[in-house]
């Protein structure tokens, strides 16, 4: 099955991609993964070696036919609000790891997708404390408008 999928969509690509999915534990939701591949420059520069596109970013339809072409390999399931998709069976986790995530290269995957998560937390402390911000704003402005 991986070799069928790597003729069809490109070897640089499905191990990059599968690599991703692999190694993130909890899962991976379609977002995560179009955000995991436009930061890899290798990959981008594979995609796009005949076109430069205005916005450098992996592009959506691709995961999307992907996703459809591996769906019956893989399981949805919630995590934080967000549908995420993992590997359906151990049997399809294990042939993934041995195939995409070579040792070499299993800790930089894992710390991308850390990268990712850190992120998201990051923005969402930023936006607490934006919102948090903007009320003391309001409180101030209500307090001054009664004196």
């Amino acid at each position: 099955m991986f070799e069928k999928i790597e003729k069809y969509y490109g070897k640089i690509f499905v191990q990059k991609a599968l690599g991703a999915l692999t190694v993130a534990k909890p899962g991976l939701s379609q977002l995560e993964l179009e955000d995991i591949l436009s930061c890899d420059d290798e990959l981008l520069d594979d995609i796009f070696q005949y076109w430069v596109p205005p916005l450098r970013r992996f592009p959506t339809s691709i995961i999307c036919r992907l996703w459809r072409d591996i769906g019956g390999y893989l399981v949805e399931r919630g995590s934080e609000g967000v549908s995420v998709y993992k590997w359906y069976h151990r049997q399809f986790q294990e042939a993934a790891e041995e195939r995409f995530v070579p040792k070499s290269n299993k800790e930089q995957l894992e710390q991308r997708h850390q990268a990712l998560v850190l992120g998201k937390l990051l923005c969402l402390t930023i936006m607490l404390i934006l919102t948090e911000r903007s009320q003391n704003l309001i409180l101030r402005f209500d307090e001054d408008e009664k004196t």
